[in-house]
């Protein structure tokens, strides 16, 4: 979004600004509105409408004219669902201990923990990758230092269309990939409620008596 607003006009810190204020700003109303979209959708469903609401805005903005307001809605409308979906990973991260621990008996929050953040940086990674492609292809300008200030570049047309790929068709075939695997999430409904049953009642059974303790102690 940066790269795009600083190439896209010569206003470009300000328009960068605005874009990002309003992603964010969409993001963390998401966010705060986790618990109670929470209440009335499972997992699974929530990442299939978030995942259809940003494809379809990504989309949406690929065919539209670039200006301020068309990318600003777009963007307002974008970061909703990635704020909603970026909050609940980190629930689902929790249940998928639980659901280590209803299936073996054991709990694994190393191993889940240690997963995730090479997940984070092999997402990391190939986000760089990527945007690192279509920049030498689409033979983006770098700013030119004068006078201890960068100054940017004016981009080709082809570059243009490259830093539009970077925030439109590309997000959304990240979005369609998402759907994907939440196909295989099953653990919603009655089957997460079960799980958690019965490790509760597992915990409880392994659990020392205590009046077993306090004869112990005397």
């Amino acid at each position: 979004i940066g790269m795009f607003g600083k190439s896209f006009t010569i206003n470009g810190a300000a328009l960068t600004t605005l874009l990002l204020v309003g992603w964010g700003v969409s993001g963390y109303l998401g966010m705060i509105l986790t618990p109670k979209i929470c209440a009335k959708f499972n997992f699974r469903q929530i990442y299939y409408i978030s995942s259809v609401i940003g494809m379809v805005a990504c989309i949406a903005l690929f065919f539209m004219e670039k200006n301020l307001v068309n990318i600003f809605v777009c963007m307002l409308i974008i970061g909703f669902p990635f704020g909603i979906v970026s909050n609940i990973n980190y629930s689902m991260i929790a249940d998928s201990v639980d659901y280590v621990e209803w299936k073996t008996g054991r709990r694994s929050e190393g191993v889940t923990v240690s997963f995730q953040t090479l997940m984070n940086k092999t997402m990391t990674a190939l986000q760089s990758g990527v945007v690192s492609v279509v920049l030498i292809t689409s033979k983006f300008v770098q700013p030119l230092k004068v006078n201890g200030e960068l100054v940017v570049q004016e981009q080709s047309s082809k570059t243009i269309n490259g830093l539009i790929l970077l925030i439109t068709l590309l997000p959304a075939l990240g979005w369609a990939l998402s759907i994907v695997p939440m196909k295989y999430y099953t653990f919603i409904g009655d089957e997460r409620k079960q799980a958690h049953r019965e490790i509760l009642q597992r915990r409880e059974q392994t659990q020392p008596d205590k009046s077993d303790l306090t004869e112990n102690v005397d």
